[in-house]
């Protein structure tokens, strides 16, 4: 008995040694990727809105794509450039300010890059493409201090995701749960690096780029206001 006992011990010690896995959290899970549907935010003052439309799929550099194309305006504006009915949401929209791509891989999501509105207000950002798997947005295993590192048309980028420990409120609204991303490169200057806030159901619930900073002395976010279908872009409660 004292033998097994023996045998025992030095097996539970020799398995100290060994490396133990971890599943951490899936952060993919929260990603907005509904398609057809919309997201609206506003600025700190209210006297801009975006809205969000997932497009669902497409192809701008061969492989297929989540496209999200955004308006950045006043609310008014953008509504009469969707339509003034739900019948004229099939109808050709040409005041968007950019469209947002990203890929669902088997570890999570990336983004891939982005094109401007050629006819649009920020039409120098022009249209970008990341070449290989992407930047790291929003992936799976998610421990406490994970980062996310990566090499892309020629900068270096590191992606951090940080539970939100306390709630946060805005726009009448209360949000427990949340997840901060926070997407760098090494020159601190490209148009879509900055802050993301994620949360499982609505999504992205706010964001703060170096584009379309709302405020670029305090940082101010882009705030959730509603998400629906796309079909109800244009209901009473906008």
């Amino acid at each position: 008995m004292r033998r097994i006992a023996l045998i025992l011990l030095l097996f539970l010690a020799a398995g100290c040694d060994q490396e133990i896995g971890t599943v951490g959290l899936d952060l993919g899970t929260l990603f907005p990727e509904r398609s057809d549907w919309f997201w609206k935010y506003n600025n700190t003052d209210v006297s801009e809105v975006s809205f969000w439309h997932n497009m669902g799929a497409t192809s701008p550099d061969g492989e297929e794509w989540t496209t999200f194309r955004a308006w950045i305006d006043s609310e008014q504006t953008i509504i009469d450039d969707i339509g003034d009915t739900p019948e004229d949401l099939g109808e050709a929209e040409d005041g968007w300010a950019f469209k947002a791509y990203w890929a669902r891989r088997p570890n999570g999501w990336y983004f891939m890059g982005f094109s401007a509105n050629p006819e649009g207000p920020n039409s120098e950002l022009g249209q970008v493409f990341y070449e290989g798997d992407g930047i790291p947005f929003a992936l799976s295993n998610v421990t406490t201090g994970v980062t996310w590192e990566t090499e892309a048309n020629g900068n270096s980028w590191t992606t951090s995701p940080v539970k939100i420990e306390d709630e946060i409120s805005f726009n009448g609204q209360s949000y427990e749960g949340s997840w901060d991303i926070t997407i760098e490169s090494d020159t601190g200057d490209t148009p879509f690096e900055g802050n993301w806030t994620l949360m499982g159901g609505p999504g992205i619930i706010r964001w703060d780029v170096n584009a379309f900073r709302d405020d670029t002395a305090t940082g101010a976010p882009w705030r959730h206001v509603r998400n629906a279908a796309w079909d109800d872009v244009l209901g009473a409660d906008i």
